[in-house]
């Protein structure tokens, strides 16, 4: 039994993220297009700390919060029959007999079963080495035909 542990992105909470740095981004832009001497003389009106306290809240703590969340830790665990990957949420298990195509893109694997219905898309976030473990694992068990395409990106030429 071989484990392999890995963090993937999500996309809703990468939405979520989008949000609030757009949100920072406008408090930025109120920042530039105003008057800073009418932001500071505003500050001082409140006469406590509240308004600051709740600027540097929503301008530097919210996002940092919501990026420090954009990942979740997944394990998969393969043994003679399939495999179980485990997220903080789900857990799906695949058999290797289920398994029909496998569709690997520069940063993301996904496999498909036999009608071509998606059965999981592994997208690690910074170890793109986790999905050539995958695929060797895989490969052990079910016997593929290995279609090779270059991809032409940013700095030259890859070979998936």
């Amino acid at each position: 039994m071989k484990e392999i542990t890995y963090k993937q992105l999500n996309k809703r909470k990468a939405i979520v993220f989008f949000a609030a740095y757009l949100l920072y981004f406008l408090v930025v832009l109120g920042f530039v297009l105003f008057d800073p001497y009418d932001i500071v003389k505003l500050i001082n009106s409140t006469r406590t700390g509240v308004f600051p306290g709740l600027l540097a809240a929503v301008v530097v703590l919210w996002p940092l919060f919501i990026f420090s969340k954009l990942t979740t830790i997944n394990k998969v665990t393969f043994d003679e029959n399939g495999f179980t990957i485990q997220s903080s949420k789900t857990i799906v298990n695949v058999n290797y007999n289920d398994i029909d195509v496998m569709k690997r893109n520069i940063s993301t694997l996904s496999l498909y079963h036999t009608n071509q219905n998606l059965i999981y898309t592994f997208k690690p976030s910074n170890d793109t080495a986790v999905l050539q473990k995958v695929i060797n694992n895989i490969k052990k068990h079910v016997s593929f035909n290995i279609e090779k395409i270059n991809k032409k990106v940013i700095g030259g030429v890859v070979e998936l």
